[in-house]
């Protein structure tokens, strides 16, 4: 059998289905994820490490309001700082999202994120 064939003036080479399992290189990126439920919210935590396994940057959390079946990303780590420390700004902004029993337990596991070492 011979690896080429010409149709319409144009060469095409053979391919066997094993040579599309060339070597690629890949450039991924790990990361770590925590995640904390109530009844009513979700949140799943991620952040980027790096290949030593060191954290890399700052996290940010996937949010998801179960009433509401609402999904929102968040990603400002000093605005959950703020949430933390009661900010006034900061918990205007969050009971936009939940209510006081929801930011109480986002603030509990803001805390765990801290300790964690996730957060500054």
């Amino acid at each position: 059998m011979e690896d080429k064939i010409l149709i319409n003036g144009v060469w095409y080479k053979r391919c066997d289905a094993d040579d599309k399992n060339l070597d690629i290189e890949v450039d991924y990126t790990d990361y770590k994820g925590c995640l904390y439920e109530t009844v009513d919210y979700c949140w799943e935590a991620h952040i980027l490490i790096d290949q030593n396994g060191n954290h890399r940057g700052d996290p940010w959390i996937d949010f998801t309001d179960k009433r509401k079946k609402i999904e929102d990303i968040w990603d400002n780590p000093l605005w959950f700082k703020g949430v933390l420390e009661n900010n006034s700004g900061s918990i205007k902004e969050a009971m936009e999202s939940m209510n006081n029993e929801g930011i109480r337990h986002f603030q509990a596991f803001i805390k765990v994120l801290t300790q964690k070492g996730w957060l500054n």
